[in-house]
């Protein structure tokens, strides 16, 4: 079944999507799956990269995650967005796509987030408040970040009994009746599901940050430490730890060092300018853009432009 989704996935990235093969002073950009938060990344990358004299930058969106990696692979991008998630998935073979040894990393932003809302009547200030309590969460094969907080921080049985994964309407539904304390879910921020949920009734945003996370972030180098910013949600205005994966952007071994250098270090200059652009990049620092670790190794154009800034391996 995989390999005939792959297959029609193939023969769209055919049919024309992309009208732009990547050139010696254009970088073409996928911006994937139609997610609008990496719309928003893509322009800020493409609105700073063409500020270097000579290389221009276009983008063109990506059908599914998987329709850019095959544009990736066929040479008509010569960067897409990828979550960490998928991007295990493939690498740990749980996907099937053609050369991803040849995939190289480029740098990091933001992907989605464990997002805790609770019922402020139910005095659930930390996220370790929750053991014993009524939560519904998301399905678990998605909460990986989250199970393995439980996991590091020693939740038992007893903890966990109230626990159940529901769907996000019904969740809501449910914390908002009283039926439930909180609701654990995955959301990008600013993120739809967290603005629907908190306006729909008072609920807060519960912070998940303590020595179990910095462990956690330590041992695993696909999660990291994040922040949800403040003044994006009612009766939110200081930001909310928490912890997530994140985005990578992906090119190919064969895509030529000195463009990767050369576009990378445009970036790298005006971070500032790109932090702008969206607001899930604002306490996302110059030096989370080079996480401990890829899941896939690092373009050498890459690790010369953030060497260059003192960016180097961590």
């Amino acid at each position: 079944m995989l390999r005939i989704a792959l297959a029609l996935v193939c023969a769209l990235g055919a049919s024309g999507a992309f009208a732009a093969e990547p050139g010696a002073n254009t970088v073409v950009l996928g911006t994937g799956g139609g997610q609008s938060v990496f719309e928003s990344f893509g322009k800020a990358l493409c609105a700073r990269g063409k500020t270097v004299s000579g290389l221009g930058c276009e983008m063109r969106e990506n059908e599914t995650w998987l329709n850019g990696l095959q544009a990736l692979a066929d040479g008509r991008v010569n960067f897409t967005f990828l979550t960490t998630d998928r991007l295990l998935s493939v690498v740990e073979g749980d996907v099937e796509l053609p050369n991803p040894a040849e995939w190289r990393a480029v740098l990091a932003l933001p992907a989605t987030q464990v997002t805790i809302l609770a019922r402020p009547d139910r005095n659930i200030a930390v996220a370790d408040d929750m053991r014993g309590r009524k939560i519904r969460t998301a399905p678990p094969q998605i909460l990986g970040a989250f199970l393995d907080w439980l996991a590091e921080d020693k939740w038992g049985a007893d903890d966990l009994a109230g626990f159940g994964p529901m769907g996000f309407e019904n969740s809501v539904n449910g914390v908002c009746a009283g039926e439930f304390d909180a609701v654990v879910f995955l959301d990008g921020h600013p993120g739809e599901l967290t603005d629907l949920a908190i306006k729909r009734c008072p609920l807060r945003l519960v912070p998940l940050a303590d020595e179990t996370v910095a462990k956690l972030v330590l041992t695993h180098p696909e999660i990291v430490a994040t922040t949800i910013p403040g003044g994006i949600y009612p009766g939110t205005d200081k930001p909310v730890a928490s912890i997530g994966g994140y985005t990578v952007l992906l090119t190919t071994a064969s895509t030529p060092d000195a463009l990767v250098e050369r576009w990378l270090g445009a970036i790298l200059a005006g971070y500032a300018e790109v932090q702008a652009a969206h607001k899930s990049l604002a306490p996302w620092t110059a030096d989370k853009l080079r996480p401990r670790a890829f899941p896939v190794p690092i373009h050498p154009g890459a690790e010369r432009a953030f060497a260059a800034k003192g960016l180097g391996p961590k």
